[in-house]
């Protein structure tokens, strides 16, 4: 007796402001879902929230795995929909604090933990008060080490 192969599915922003992330998280699924004898159906959320909604709605009661977009707002926005039908959501592309909730099992660690092991590694020889950091916009910031 034969099984029918397990089914996945995801949204990724293969276009929109994602692209590139969604794009290169979609080679990786599409390899791992080769590779298990996963049968995978991907859609292109192009970065909208109502594009993902709709498609995991079709999904939740149908599909084995739910994976989750990339995206913090885009996992945000889906897995209400997803734990409201009692389902799991596995999120690797969203890493906001906010998503670890109950129906959400998320690979990355949170965001708030990204620069702990560098505060860590300061060396303890120093008086430090402030952390040095420059921000997107080029412009410097000091903040409190205690922050």
């Amino acid at each position: 007796m034969t099984s029918s192969p397990t089914t996945a599915a995801l949204t990724l922003s293969l276009t929109g402001p994602f692209a590139r992330q969604g794009t290169e998280a979609a080679e990786g699924v599409r390899l791992w879902a080769e590779t298990a004898g996963v049968r995978l159906t991907l859609v292109d959320d192009a970065g909208s929230a109502a594009t993902a909604e709709k498609a995991y709605a079709q999904w939740v009661d149908s599909i084995d795995l739910l994976l989750g977009p990339y995206s913090s707002g885009l996992v945000r926005a889906i897995a209400p929909l997803v734990a409201d039908a009692g389902r799991l959501l596995w999120n690797h592309g969203g890493s906001a604090d906010d998503l670890a909730q109950p129906g959400v099992a998320s690979v990355p660690a949170p965001a708030s933990s990204y620069l702990m092991a560098s505060w860590r590694k300061r060396s303890p020889a120093r008086s430090t008060r402030w952390w040095s950091c420059v921000a997107l916009d080029g412009s410097p910031e000091r903040l409190p080490m205690g922050q």
